[in-house]
C-alpha cells in the first residue's frame, strides 16, 4: 500500500533542499566578503602607501 504522506514528504524534502542550498550560497558569499575585507583591502592600502613612499623618496 502506498504511503498517503509520500507527496507531503517529497514536498518537505524539496523545501529542505532549497533552504540548504540558499544557506550554502549565503555562507559562501559571507566567506568571500570576509576574505576580501581581511586580505585584499589592507594589501591594496599597503601597496599604495609603499609606492607613494617610494616615489616621494625619488623626488
Amino acid at each position: 500500500m502506498k504511503n498517503p504522506f509520500s507527496k507531503l514528504e517529497s514536498w518537505l524534502q524539496n523545501i529542505a533542499l532549497e533552504v540548504k542550498i540558499k544557506n550554502l550560497l549565503q555562507a559562501s558569499k559571507n566567506h568571500i566578503k570576509r576574505y576580501y575585507r581581511s586580505y585584499h583591502i589592507p594589501f591594496l592600502y599597503h601597496w599604495i602607501i609603499t609606492w607613494l613612499g617610494y616615489w616621494l623618496l625619488c623626488l
